[in-house]
């Protein structure tokens, strides 16, 4: 076969989570990705393409997973590409440093019968540690090539994409197919279940019938799933129980348990052939260090120490560039409201959409800075550290360490928080962590606290935010707790921890991570954010009411005859008496506008917690975003739209309204009912379900209202009324 002269190929880069898979596929494609779902599930595939000898090379990078035996979200859409996607061939990335469990994902990629590429990762590691790999002869034992790379350096990437062209074309393919013998019985089952699916009108698509009967003694329900609509599906899996019941009563294990035996033992053989290990390998190191961060006693204040530091950054560093950005924000207002006539149109661009997008984008710096670091804490492999040392508090409430991560995320916003509870391996553990993740305090409840703690508690503002976050997490493994003994009862579903050794990130890579966090962000929140942003402008504007704008028109009429008298027009004095008059003036026409009156309407249910309709209103414009609480109550207050956190006309306005009891009542309803509408959308997302997600909408709600009501009742029969 004569190689293509100019052609496009696709290759699918797979291998185990930890494996470096994804260090490749950014040193590969660089800044050309794209991030799309696939099958219509919310798991992300990224892509990405590059040039080569006039070829148009397609990567993509699909989800970490440890075999073709699929649990997660993430590993059943693996396997769905690997199957299913249309690719030349598969690159399957290899952890050099942990071969043993690397190759059980590859031994059953070569019995699915498509071209497959190895690119033993970390080599430098492997070097390292004084081990060596006979990479020529195993190639052999396998029957594919095998590149070393090093996905942090970019060592072998383009004898990996040389590779990867040559077998797409025919000249690297693989020699023989491997055919591991899985013994007389079983050996017996795969023949005949293979005879019968070419029977009933099996498409394998390209897949080799053997990997297809082998999934049937294993019990796969995706397979089952697939063949079930075929004539004479029924036979074929009397058939396979027959040989199951059988093989059972022979050697007192099931088929799956033996099949993993015997590919196993095929790995062990070949890498004893071919596999030189040194007497200490530089996993000893990686054990070193975990003695003292997974130390029973220490792991705890060095977790602490290191999120402390993280949020330090987070908070610190982001309130720079945060005051450029708000500066900006405001200058492009200003900048359209000095150059449109006055009118709704005017408004709506200024107010509603620039005001609204630009609340967002004003906390990027923060959002950025909290995700480098967490991708800082991935890449070293120190996350998997805290969700081992979490992991035995989360049995407590019937989870995992492994969901404490989307919790720790939370922290940083409750948006990928939820969305990386995907990766849990039980359906029941997912909805769950999903169900509680929103209740941790996010960054865009923060601005709230700074304000009610520095407006009641001035002297322990800190503390109290303190008990707030704390609190966050308390309800957030209580409501757990609640929820397993009740909603979701049931064995748990069995899982190892496992612990990469600890890695040195590189800046690119790290960087790499951070901004697809953060673009998912953006492209979540932007649209919705403007799309409300706008509802919020129209709800406040309208209905026009004539009668009150005319009356307004006569008292600033009035103040302004009052020029000349006994004051001046640019004297402090009448610049705020202007500007009270306009903020009194706006605070009465947001009471008849429609948001005016569903704050109304909805004060007799907020009564018994101390809240006024002003408060009501603030609490549905959070909906859309924390953030926004504040600036409602700027204008509900009388102190106008530039109010923020620490204004302090209106911490005065509300120290006049409420009692310290009340703002407490109120910080706690903040903390726990819905983070925004964003949130409530991802989950719906990744719940895929309107019945649990209209659940976790109204569940917070409830708990928000009867907290805050033990909050205010409890302190008045304290005596602190």
């Amino acid at each position: 076969m004569n190689p293509k002269t100019s052609a496009s190929y696709t290759f699918a880069l797979t291998g185990n989570p930890n494996s470096g898979k994804t260090s490749i596929f950014n040193e590969i494609t660089g800044a050309s990705q794209k991030t799309g779902n696939w099958g219509g599930v919310t798991v992300d595939v990224k892509t990405g393409s590059i040039r080569r000898n006039g070829n148009k090379l397609y990567f993509t990078d699909i989800p970490g997973t440890y075999s073709l035996s699929a649990y997660t979200m993430e590993e059943v859409v693996a396997r769905d590409y690997i199957i299913n996607g249309n690719t030349d061939v598969i690159i399957n990335v290899v952890d050099s440093t942990n071969l043993e469990r690397n190759l059980y994902l590859a031994v059953q990629l070569l019995e699915l019968g498509k071209p497959v590429v190895f690119a033993f990762n970390m080599y430098d590691e492997l070097r390292r540690s004084g081990s060596k790999v006979d990479t020529d002869q195993l190639g052999k034992l396998l029957g594919t090539p095998i590149v070393y790379t090093i996905g942090r350096t970019g060592h072998g990437i383009e004898e990996l994409i040389s590779t990867a062209i040559t077998t797409a074309q025919g000249h690297g393919a693989n020699r023989h197919n491997i055919a591991i013998h899985y013994g007389k019985e079983l050996e017996e089952a795969i023949e005949e279940l293979s005879r019968d699916l070419e029977r009933i009108d099996f498409d394998p698509r390209g897949i080799n019938l053997r990997w297809y009967a082998l999934k049937l003694l294993e019990e796969d329900e995706l397979v089952e799933k697939e063949l079930a609509p075929l004539q004479g599906a029924e036979a074929l899996l009397h058939t396979r129980d027959r040989h199951l019941q059988r093989i059972q009563e022979l050697y007192q294990e099931d088929a799956a348990t033996l099949i993993s035996e015997k590919r196993y033992g095929f790995i062990l053989g070949a890498l004893g052939e071919t596999l030189k290990r040194s007497p200490a390998d530089r996993l000893d190191i990686s054990e070193k260090i975990d003695n003292v961060m997974t130390h029973r006693l220490l792991a705890y204040p060095i977790f602490a120490a290191f999120m402390w530091l993280l949020f330090q950054a987070t908070f610190s560093l982001g309130a720079y560039p945060m005051e450029w950005i708000e500066t900006g924000v405001d200058a492009l207002g200003g900048l359209v409201r000095a150059n449109m006539a006055p009118g709704a149109l005017r408004s709506l661009l200024a107010d509603g959409i620039i005001g609204g997008v630009g609340g967002v984008v004003v906390f990027l710096p923060n959002i950025l800075i909290l995700f480098f670091g967490i991708s800082l804490l991935e890449d070293t492999g120190y996350m998997a550290r805290i969700a081992f040392i979490m992991d035995k508090l989360m049995h407590r409430i019937g989870l995992h360490g492994k969901s404490f991560i989307p919790l720790i995320m939370g922290i940083g916003c409750n948006v990928p928080a939820i969305m990386a509870a995907r990766t849990l391996e039980s359906n029941k553990d997912r909805i769950l962590t999903i169900l509680i993740a929103p209740l941790i305090t996010c960054s865009a409840r923060l601005p709230v606290y700074i304000l009610f703690a520095g407006t009641f508690f001035p002297h322990s503002a800190g503390n109290i935010i303190f008990v707030l976050y704390f609190f966050s997490f308390f309800f957030a493994f209580f409501i757990g707790f609640l929820f397993k003994k009740t909603l979701f009862r049931g064995e748990e579903y069995p899982f190892v921890m496992e612990l990469p050794p600890y890695r040195i990130p590189t800046f690119r890579s790290s960087m790499i991570h951070m901004w697809e966090k953060a673009k998912h962000y953006l492209q979540k929140m932007g649209g919705v954010v403007l799309i409300f942003s706008i509802i919020i402008w129209v709800l406040s504007n309208y209905p026009q009411q004539s009668g009150l704008e005319a009356e307004h028109g006569r008292q600033l009429d009035e103040l302004r005859g009052s020029v000349g008298l006994d004051v001046e027009i640019d004297s402090p004095e009448y610049q705020r008496k202007l500007h009270e008059l306009e903020a009194v003036q706006h605070r009465e026409m947001m009471s008849g506008t429609y948001i005016g009156q569903a704050g109304r309407a909805i004060q007799p249910a907020l009564a018994p917690l101390g809240f006024d309709w002003r408060m009501g209103v603030s609490l549905l414009t959070g909906f859309v975003a924390k953030e926004v609480v504040v600036s409602t109550l700027g204008v509900l207050y009388t102190v106008g739209d530039e109010a923020g956190e620490e204004s302090e006309a209106l911490r005065s306005a509300l120290r006049q309204a409420y009692t310290p009891l009340t703002g407490l009542a109120f910080l706690f309803f903040v903390m726990l009912y819905t983070p925004c509408i964003v949130a409530f959308v991802t989950v719906v997302r990744e719940l895929a379900s309107w019945r649990w997600s209209l659940f976790s909408l109204f569940y917070q709600i409830g708990l928000a209202w009867l907290v805050a009501f033990l909050v205010r009742w409890g302190g008045i029969l304290l005596g602190y009324s």
